[in-house]
């Protein structure tokens, strides 16, 4: 997908809740976070200045 849109997958941010997704992500050169609540995902968000 990050190829279909243009941008590098090292400027992706992944967000999933599954291990193994977040794994094939990674791989591919994407920055993840595993989600587990809204408090983190702002906290990701805020902390690539994506908020």
């Amino acid at each position: 997908m990050a190829g279909r849109a243009g941008v590098p997958p090292h400027r992706c941010l992944f967000v999933d809740d599954t291990a193994g997704h977040l794994a094939a992500a990674r791989d591919l050169g994407m920055r993840v976070h595993h989600h587990r609540g809204a408090d983190g995902l702002r906290a990701v968000l805020d902390g690539h200045g994506l908020r």
